[in-house]
């Protein structure tokens, strides 16, 4: 307090300043001098130890890596999709101090990626566990017949390091030419207007991604993570500037610390040199802004406009997004796989509104030869990052919502022919409705034992070289006795002429002479009558017990 009412007093003194001006500048500087450097001190200690926390909860998170096969026969535009982006977006919570900075909790990170190995193109999602059935539920509900299966990570042998004996590398991170609020071109600019057709901005990509030969692995990376709408407000902002609605700004506290503290050079100049640094006191007042602006807005203005308003209509996510080129030495083609990286993304460019861009930073570069310097580690980082699916690492952050993810990733129409991407090999199908659960106390691979049947139940038999139809020991009772018991019945069997005859089971009931039958029930009399020659074997029989013409 000594302290503070002792620089007041000197401050206040005019003979403070009447000094000359380098000891006036030295005064201050060693009297604030040190307060912007302590503030950046302690935003550095502060940054670290909220860094080192989140890697140590990151750590304690279980993750999978979802391999899908795509429906093989799907009329679904990328909207299914937006659906299944829009319910990720409950994995949001609003983090608490305790969360943020003791814990290190984050929101939860999912990404989306297109692989291409050696022309083989397979799409994966990588989520935390306990996301996983939100995930496979929102690709279910659109493609019902698509097949995802938890694999291992495809990126875990590639090289960190670099120059390496066998594989070179090259890739970017991907970026936002203009201010996130303005969104790229979506899958409903595809859409033929006349047919209602959408011509597959993927269909392109998976056509290059089939091109890579053997020893060149392609990857694009899409890292989303759910975010608040505060970054609407800047859409809002944009949209009342165009059409002369801005609200005036009303300086906070700080602001006014700040513009009183940069006012004393500005009266240090004027004690010194006779004029002010600061605003002039006779400049005219601003005037109030254009009521008729909105009247004048130019159609680009105009398209801008709708194309923000639409944008933050919907959920964003915070999106990093990587591309990475593998080739083995002697196949590694960096020339033209340039080009195809360039021009890959370039019908997602808006000229009125955005477009994607490489990060300059995170490219590795050998055109002078400074940039040959670093080129190895830029190589070894992006590689790093991709395998990690690294958040913190590379360009920031910035904004797509559910419709420009929809657009960029997304499973191919039918009109798209991409020969080799992977498709589902068999229909899913439910199991029937009521089907029995078993439990481990039931043997469910035990011998069925045969349903008794009734011995009024026909048995067949052979007789004389034909089929005969026996009714059982009940045959021999009246039709209107009532049977007493149940016999299990016998298989039939059936013997072709010429084959020995077998020995039959003994039967559960013995007919003997003795017993009355009914007329016409008998097996005996089932037969053919006696007069009667039955037929003979087919030509060219031999009597060798093996059927002419029998395929072996």
């Amino acid at each position: 307090m000594f302290f503070a009412a002792s620089l007041f007093d000197s401050l206040s003194s005019p003979l403070f300043w009447n000094q000359p001006i380098d000891v006036v500048l030295y005064d201050l500087l060693v009297w604030f001098g040190w307060i912007p450097i302590v503030i950046v001190i302690l935003w550095g200690i502060t940054e670290i130890w909220k860094v080192t926390r989140q890697e140590k909860y990151n750590a304690s998170l279980k993750f999978c890596l979802l391999a899908i096969d795509v429906p093989p026969m799907t009329e679904q535009t990328p909207k299914a999709l937006e659906n299944m982006f829009s319910s990720l977006w409950g994995s949001f919570s609003n983090l608490t101090w305790k969360e943020k900075w003791i814990i290190g909790k984050f929101q939860s990170p999912f990404s989306f990626e297109i692989v291409s190995t050696e022309g083989y193109v397979q799409f994966y999602m990588r989520t935390q566990t306990r996301y996983r059935d939100v995930a496979e539920a929102g690709i279910y509900a659109a493609y019902p017949e698509a097949e995802i299966t938890e694999v291992e990570d495809y990126a875990s042998w590639a090289p960190g390091e670099y120059p390496h004996d066998t594989w070179d590398t090259w890739g970017s991170e991907l970026i936002l030419k203009k201010p996130e609020i303005f969104p790229l071109r979506t899958y409903t600019d595809f859409e033929d207007k006349i047919s209602g057709e959408l011509k597959d901005p993927l269909g392109p990509i998976l056509e290059q991604l089939a091109k890579m030969k053997v020893g060149e692995h392609f990857w694009i990376q899409i890292i989303i993570k759910p975010d608040g709408n505060d970054w609407k407000k800047a859409g809002e902002d944009f949209i009342n500037k165009v059409f002369g609605n801005e609200k005036k700004h009303a300086p906070g506290a700080f602001e006014n610390l700040i513009t009183n503290a940069l006012s004393i050079p500005a009266d240090i100049a004027m004690e010194a040199f006779g004029f002010s640094t600061g605003a002039d006191p006779h400049a005219k007042p601003a005037q109030d802004p254009d009521m008729w602006k909105a009247f004048k807005i130019t159609m680009a203005e105009k398209e801008q406009v709708e194309g923000v308003l639409k944008k933050i209509g919907k959920v964003g996510y915070k999106t990093k997004m990587r591309l990475v080129y593998l080739g083995k030495k002697g196949v590694y083609d960096k020339q033209a796989r340039t080009a195809f990286v360039k021009g890959m993304f370039n019908q997602f460019a808006h000229l009125n509104m955005n477009s994607l861009g490489l990060h300059g930073d995170a490219t590795p570069k050998d055109d002078y030869f400074w940039q040959a310097w670093t080129y190895a580690a830029r190589q070894g980082r992006l590689v790093r990052a991709f395998r990690n699916r690294s958040w913190g690492i590379g360009a920031d952050a910035w904004t797509l919502n559910i419709e420009e993810l929809a657009t960029l990733w997304h499973f191919p129409s039918i009109t798209v022919k991409a020969p080799l991407v992977k498709k589902a090999d068999a229909k899913r199908a439910e199991p029937p409705v009521g089907l029995p659960i078993g439990s481990d106390d039931v043997d469910h691979h035990s011998t069925p034992t045969r349903m008794p049947v009734s011995a009024h139940a026909p048995v067949l038999s052979a007789h004389q070289g034909g089929v005969a139809l026996s009714h059982g020991a009940g045959a021999h009772e009246d039709h209107g006795s009532h049977v007493q018991s149940h016999e299990t019945a016998q298989e039939p069997e059936i013997r072709l002429p010429g084959m020995e005859p077998s020995e039959a089971p003994a039967s559960a009931h013995q007919f003997t002479p003795d017993e009355e039958g009914e007329d016409g029930l008998d097996a005996v009399d089932m037969g053919p009558p006696a007069d009667v020659e039955l037929p003979g074997p087919p030509p060219g029989w031999v009597d060798d017990g093996i059927p002419p013409n029998l395929p072996v």
